[in-house]
């Protein structure tokens, strides 16, 4: 089973205007996703779709899994919040 999770703020504005609401929602749907994937039986496949905003300025270097983040807007630190629950290797 795969399950793809899309899920984000759309409004950059709104996330600065309302940050508690956003991380809120943020955070409560990562952990809603995650566990719902916990309760199934079968193994779970989770693709979380991701924006490299989360990274914030790299000075123009690549960025990859290993590159630390520094997002700029609370809704983009929504990589963040699944990613402490599935850590890259």
């Amino acid at each position: 089973m795969k399950f793809i999770f899309f899920a984000e703020e759309s409004s950059v504005a709104r996330s600065f205007e309302q940050p508690a609401e956003t991380m809120q929602s943020i955070a409560l749907g990562a952990l809603n996703i995650l566990e719902a994937c916990r309760m199934v039986e079968s193994p779970i496949k989770l693709y979380h779709a991701g924006s490299s905003e989360c990274f914030g300025d790299t000075g123009g270097v690549a960025a990859n899994e290993r590159t630390p983040f520094h997002p700029r807007s609370p809704c983009r630190s929504k990589s963040l919040s699944i990613l402490v629950c599935f850590p890259v290797a």
